[in-house]
């Protein structure tokens, strides 16, 4: 058998000078090969020159062979990694953003965002954290990446005394080196603590990263809006009408359609099985399920608890008079008494000799004469004061500047911030001014709305410290009690109710309602309790089950193991609903449930779910907004992926009240929980609940609305007709649809035709300002009934574009909402202005409102809105694009 050493012995020569060269390599390039990602090509170079090199030892040219396994392996390295480039990463125009660089910038943007949470929090000011307002993290991270490359396009350079002052600016001057030495160290990067030159450099490129932004963002001020976009917004702001409208649902004529065949199903459900309700277009069909949930709750009424709280007794009643009785009464103040000369109360106090005279002028702007001009203010006529304003201004110019060492006492004094010394050369303050005419105005009603005789130089006191008051601010002083002249006026007196029986009935009425509603709150607190008994024993359950599967199970795969925990789970769900239903008619509660899983904009419906609008405890009021309401309480719970968080949020007792500000008798409490959640996906199969019945219906809709169309046409051309006629023939919208039904076939119910309030296409916002000085902003306004039964429902922007640019005055049209389950029939009438009465009144308004900007009007948020907006965002798409990212994919 051949030693395996005989090569090496053979070629000996050879293998020692390719060793040596490995050596050298090794020792020489290991930093290079410390730079992750970038030298395979080298790797490759090495590797296949020293493989290649060895087998052509056998054929005498190992040396060729190393050269062409050189060449070959450095290609490999070249092209390999790209086969094999790790998910997440970017390729932009300057190159690839892999996943290590996006961590590294999550890193950075966490040390900059948390020093600035640490040193806000440090000097008591407001929180600042760096960011663009992405909708995801990873988002906003590239497109501060590419934010950093239009700030080296720029040039923009910070240095540290930029970053200090920055820091000092958000922090309002307060933070110490102490303060930021302490948040400084609280801070780690890559496992280590944060240095301040690291620190310095983290912030200087966001600080770079926000001036590119703000430099290159568009400006509303720079945004060319030409005047027919503000008359746009300035004519849906003022012009209003009023309109008829009959609605008609496209449900009303669904039984006038056949069912689909089950060939039609299976196509439409495969077609937009993945697709959102109306995604393509206004009522185009889609079938996936959002996420949708399940809620169980007990609930109380007003009228439940007014049957079993005591009645009031009139012992109670006389008692809380007694106790509240300034609460029953009122002030009367005496008629002012006459002095005893006869004389009345300002004349009185003219007379009297320990009053001290009030310099009173009729320019409040012209300063009080001094002491030192005394003589000159004395003599002055106070009507020729009032008749020439600007002499007196000129007098008071003259006075300042040829005595500015004896100035005039009541002479405004400001102090000059560059020498630290008080100067009284500014003009008077108007603040300053506005007070001196609020005093002298008292003054004159005190004499009696005429002007008081000026004091003299020669009745002056000669005591300094009351020659610097300015004697128009002299308050007469108040009379001895020794004096000859009476107080003019009374101690008011207080005149309280009698307890007759309309105030009985009163009190009683309001002792009822406050003893009701603590009655409620108390059973509330009682269901809430009980609930929260069963959530005990429900996490109890959800313990033996955990361990009995084992733990290592939730940590290898967590949410399988929870859709696991869930399936266990639900078999208990509906022990627990039925001891939730004994125990409601035990206390006098109501159970309800929903009759299966239903999704947010379903289950803020207050027709089918009152429970929806209510909000929590001590919320204000605010049906159908959304946020706030228990609908979006539930649903925010909840995330459309993770089925472990989910979990944790089932069984978790609430408390909600709906108040209506109507009437009490409509007060309700509810106390609930969820006790199931399905997680948004698309749907596979048909047999899944609710997909077949949600497809059927989709199909006959597009029929319905057909005979839908037909039938509104054939309403509104006779509608048109009746409105056409003479004056003594002509019928409203109301006389002619009056026996009229929704589908024209009998049984069908019978429209009704309702007469709004006079509109307009916006309005003013109602809701408080969130800002200071508050801006005016605009709202889509609510079409409200003469009748005052509920608003138009399910009308939007375009439903106004509609009835105000498409329909004129006096005009019929049919109407869809946005999703196209319902049509309005609308006869448009008492426009105001129109193109024929009123315009050129408008385009005078609209004039004037211009020169100002619109300052005292929502126009300018509307361009904000509608203009400046929409280009910012068109802006950041130009920013993706250029760096050759997708706009229309997901930039991560």
């Amino acid at each position: 058998m051949a030693s395996p050493f005989r090569f090496f012995r053979k070629h000996q020569a050879g293998m020692m000078v390719v060793l040596v060269i490995l050596a050298m390599l090794v020792f020489t390039l290991d930093a290079l090969f410390t730079q992750a990602g970038a030298n395979f090509w080298l790797l490759g170079l090495l590797l296949g020159g020293l493989v290649f090199g060895i087998a052509g030892m056998t054929t005498g040219r190992w040396l060729q062979w190393g050269i062409g396994g050189a060449l070959l392996g450095a290609l490999l390295g070249l092209v390999m990694p790209e086969f094999n480039r790790p998910d997440g990463v970017l390729a932009t125009s300057f190159g690839i953003i892999e996943q290590e660089d996006l961590q590294d910038l999550a890193e950075r943007r966490m040390v900059a965002n948390r020093f600035m949470a640490l040193a806000a929090e440090e000097t008591g000011s407001r929180i600042f954290q760096f960011g663009f307002g992405h909708q995801t993290q990873q988002e906003d991270l590239l497109f501060s990446r590419l934010m950093n490359e239009e700030a080296n396009s720029l040039g923009i350079a910070v240095t540290d005394e930029m970053v200090t002052s920055y820091v000092n600016e958000r922090t309002g001057e307060k933070l110490s080196k102490e303060a930021f030495g302490k948040s400084r160290l609280a801070l780690q990067y890559k496992q280590a603590p944060v240095r301040s030159d690291a620190l310095y450099n983290i912030l200087r490129e966001h600080i770079r990263n926000e001036i590119a932004f703000k430099t290159l963002q568009p400006l509303g001020i720079s945004t060319p809006t030409s005047p027919g976009v503000y008359w746009d917004y300035f004519q849906r702001m003022n012009v209003r009408q009023a309109i008829n409208v009959a609605e008609l649902d496209v449900d009303a004529f669904l039984d006038l359609v056949d069912d689909p065949s089950d060939a039609e199903v299976e196509n439409l459900f495969a077609s937009a099985a993945g697709k959102q309700p109306n995604q393509e277009e206004p009522g185009s069909p889609g079938f996936f399920l959002p996420g949708r949930a399940k809620i169980a709750w007990l609930e109380l009424d007003y009228d439940s608890m007014k049957s079993v709280v005591q009645p009031v007794t009139d012992e109670e009643v006389e008692t809380y008079y007694t106790t509240n009785r300034d609460r029953y009464s009122t002030v009367v103040i005496p008629e002012t008494l006459d002095t005893d000369d006869g004389e009345s109360p300002s004349e009185a106090d003219d007379a009297s000799d320990d009053h001290t005279a009030v310099d009173v002028t009729a320019d409040s702007d012209a300063a009080p004469a001094s002491q030192d001009h005394g003589d000159e203010s004395s003599n002055e006529d106070p009507s020729s004061a009032e008749g020439d304003p600007d002499k007196n201004e000129t007098d008071a110019e003259e006075d300042t500047t040829t005595e500015p060492e004896a100035p005039s006492n009541n002479a405004p004094v400001n102090r000059d911030e560059n020498s630290g010394q008080f100067s009284i050369d500014d003009p008077v303050d108007a603040a300053e001014s506005d007070i001196n005419e609020d005093l002298q105005d008292a003054e004159n009603t005190v004499a009696g709305d005429e002007p008081a005789e000026t004091v003299s130089s020669d009745e002056e006191t000669d005591d300094p410290a009351e020659s610097e008051t300015p004697l128009s601010l002299v308050i007469p002083e108040t009379p001895d009690a020794d004096s000859s002249s009476e107080d003019p006026t009374a101690e008011p007196v207080r005149e309280y109710f009698e307890l007759d029986d309309e105030l009985r009935n009163e009190i009683r009425e309001q002792l009822l309602e406050e003893r009701i509603s603590e009655a409620l709150k108390k059973k509330r607190t009682d269901g809430l309790n009980f609930l929260q008994s069963l959530q005990t024993e429900w996490n109890s359950e959800r313990a033996k089950i955990v361990k009995q599967e084992g733990f290592q199970k939730f940590a290898e795969d967590p949410q399988t193991a929870e859709a696991d925990i869930r399936r266990k789970m639900a078999g208990l769900a509906s022990d627990y609903l039925e001891r939730m239903k004994t125990w409601a008619d035990e206390n006098r509660f109501a159970y309800a449930v929903t009759p299966r899983v239903v999704s947010f904009s379903e289950f803020r419906n207050a027709d089918d779910y009152p429970l929806g609008i209510a909000v929590s405890p001590g919320r204000f009021q605010d049906p159908g907004e959304g946020m706030g309401t228990t609908a979006y309480e539930v649903f925010s719970r909840f995330s459309p992926d993770d089925i472990a968080a989910n979990n944790s949020q089932l069984f978790q007792p609430q408390a909600a009240v709906d108040s209506p500000l109507v009437e009490n008798d409509n007060e309700r409490h509810y106390v609930y929980w969820t006790v199931e959640f399905v997680e948004p996906h698309v749907p596979t199969t048909l047999d899944e609940p609710g997909v077949r019945e949600q497809v059927v219906v989709s199909i006959k809709q597009v029929k319905a609305r057909e005979l839908l169309t037909e039938r509104a046409e054939h309403l509104a051309q006779k509608v048109r007709e009746g409105l056409a006629k003479a004056d003594e023939d002509r019928k409203s919208m109301a006389s002619t649809l009056e026996s009229e039904s929704i589908t024209g076939v009998d049984g069908s119910g019978t429209l009704t035709v309702r007469l709004s309030q006079k509109f307009s296409w916006l309005r003013q916002t109602q809701a408080p300002p969130a800002n200071f000085p508050p801006q005016p902003r605009a709202e889509l306004s609510v079409i409200r009934f003469a009748d005052g039964g509920s608003p138009l429902s399910g009308v939007g922007n375009d439903f106004m574009k509609t009835i105000f640019e498409e329909l004129h005055d006096e005009d019929v049209g049919i109407v869809p909402n946005p999703d196209r389950t319902r049509y309005f029939l609308v006869h448009v009438t008492d426009r105001s202005p129109t193109e024929d009465n009123g315009m050129d009144a408008l385009h005078d308004q609209f004039a004037a409102e211009g020169k100002m900007h619109f300052i005292r009007t929502p126009i300018r948020g509307l361009m904000q809105g509608n203009v400046v907006n929409p280009l910012r965002i068109e802006w950041r798409r130009a920013i993706w694009r250029k760096y050759g990212v997708d706009t229309d994919g997901d930039p991560g």
